[in-house]
């Protein structure tokens, strides 16, 4: 599974791992009972530190998005649809927030936004 990774970016790699891989469970490229990659299998299609995706891997875990099987690897968890819609909707909001603050930034005004997303939704 190739993964967009991003070393400017101020969060750290470990975490854009862990958000991407929850980001395709929530999106069900993986389904409840499948395996996530092998820690090395991960990190040398990433070209990263194998600790790097083992320390990933135990966020997801404290996530409650995956389980260790022994002998295994990490199972994926079945996910209902309630608590799907709810990490969407998370995962949402804390874009939504960069970009408000971006708007702040650059000091684009709320009517600015607002048309601007009325031209995005237009057909």
């Amino acid at each position: 599974m190739k993964l967009e990774l991003d070393e400017n970016n101020p969060k750290q790699i470990y975490l854009q791992i862990a958000d991407q891989m929850e980001l395709a469970i929530i999106k069900s490229h993986f389904g409840g009972d499948d395996f996530l990659p092998s820690v090395r299998d991960l990190a040398k299609e990433n070209l990263v530190n194998p600790n790097t995706v083992a320390k990933a891997y135990a966020e997801l875990r404290g996530r409650n998005l995956v389980e260790s099987v022994r002998g295994k690897g990490l199972r994926v968890l079945e996910i209902n649809q309630k608590d799907k819609q709810y990490r969407k909707n998370k995962i949402f909001m804390q874009e939504l927030e960069k970009l408000l603050s971006a708007a702040e930034e650059l000091e684009i005004s709320e009517s600015e936004i607002i048309n601007v997303i009325k031209l995005r939704s237009k057909p």
